[in-house]
């Protein structure tokens, strides 16, 4: 346990584009005023989940009864819970492996039909642009890219919702399935040249290196494999489908994503482009509006009819990514303020004064700050 900060009052709440802050905001240490009304048990802030099959595959039978219908019949879990319950398989397993090596056991077959697509794939490359395409339809509130740079590519992935936290087991799993079709394609297990992890190491990161065969980069902006792209090229060890059948196939998937992201809240929408882009891209009104294919005006009523706002979204979307990057990382003030996009640190420590009753700096100190008899560090991600 640390010193608990003192919380002032909570930007607005509800449902559909509102949300109701939960008791995982007091992971960090954070609490409200007395004044305040006590925090509701509520969803994530991206309602995120993935599917029933990887979690009871991950998790062990006993934790895959937790499933809930989604769309089309498929059964999904909460991200969070798997979340937690992945940390928990993590912590006790030895060396911290445990994710490195389930993710590496995944077959096609285990990944429904975007696993039975990448089999299909007719070389590397095609299926490292459908992994990162089609996690959607294994698990939502996330962003995957697949990026290829000269002579290196990089399958990049992270979690979007801050309050999903330590997540240090997904995203090793996730990297971990990465590699494992990189290898199914050929490419030989020493061959990657990068690994870079969102969080600090938790335990000496030498048997994790030992295991990848490279040393982990700790404490970067989002998760990634890297490795020559000449390996993109490869066909599949074990036969694959024609370009045509694949080209198909894949149009398909993306068509039920599309629905299926039709099917969401405008607000749900705002929020996980909000958090995208965050420390990355515009966070004007004008621009989100434009990335989901309509006004400003359009999308101005769409939310009014779900009783919220614009801003209302993005104050929420940067009180918490505020709280994230404030205690558990060491970025500066300003660095933090600019991500957030705040015109200066002023604006942002006033923002942050007005929610917490502390400045970002208390907020920062407070959190790393051992409560009485906690000899432990401070926070880790």
């Amino acid at each position: 346990m640390r010193a608990p900060i003192t919380r002032g009052p909570s930007p607005s709440a509800g449902t559909s584009g509102k949300r109701t802050p939960s008791d995982r905001e007091n992971r960090i240490g954070l609490r409200r005023k007395v004044s305040d009304p006590p925090p509701q048990e509520g969803p994530d802030m991206l309602n995120s989940v993935i599917s029933e099959t990887i979690a009871g595959t991950v998790l062990g039978g006993d934790d895959a009864g937790h499933g809930q219908p989604f769309v089309e019949g498929e059964g999904f879990v909460p991200l969070s819970f798997f979340v937690d319950r992945l940390e928990t398989l993590r912590q006790r397993s030895e060396g911290g492996l445990y994710a490195w090596t389930v993710g590496e056991i995944f077959t096609f077959d285990m990944l429904g039909d975007l696993g039975e697509i990448i089999a299909c794939a007719p070389t590397l490359g095609h299926a490292m642009r459908q992994l990162a395409q089609g996690l959607p339809m294994l698990q939502s509130g996330a962003e995957t890219s697949f990026t290829v740079i000269d002579d290196e590519a990089r399958l990049s992935y992270r979690v979007l919702d801050p309050e999903i936290w330590p997540r240090r087991g997904d995203a090793e799993i996730t990297l971990s399935l990465a590699q494992n079709i990189c290898m199914r394609f050929g490419m030989p297990r020493g061959a990657l040249r990068q690994v870079g992890l969102e969080y600090v190491p938790d335990r000496d990161p030498s048997e994790c290196a030992r295991h990848l065969r490279v040393m982990p980069r700790f404490d970067q902006t989002e998760n990634y494999v890297a490795f020559p792209a000449r390996f993109l090229s490869n066909p599949s060890v074990t036969g694959s489908a024609g370009t045509q059948e694949f080209s198909e196939r894949s149009r398909a998937l993306l068509d039920r994503l599309s629905r299926r992201q039709s099917r969401l809240a405008t607000g749900e929408l705002v929020r996980a482009r909000i958090l995208r882009h965050i420390g990355r891209g515009s966070l004007g009104q004008a621009s989100i509006a434009s990335e989901l294919g309509m006004s400003d005006r359009s999308l101005r009523r769409k939310l009014s009819v779900e009783a919220t706002s614009y801003h209302d979204i993005l104050e929420e979307c940067r009180r918490a990514q505020g709280e994230a990057l404030l205690t558990r990382t060491e970025r500066s003030l300003g660095d933090i303020a600019h991500a957030l996009g705040y015109s200066d640190q002023t604006a942002f420590s006033r923002a942050f004064s007005r929610w917490f009753s502390m400045c970002p700096s208390e907020i920062r100190k407070s959190a790393r700050q051992p409560a009485a008899g906690d000899l432990r560090p401070g926070l880790a991600g």
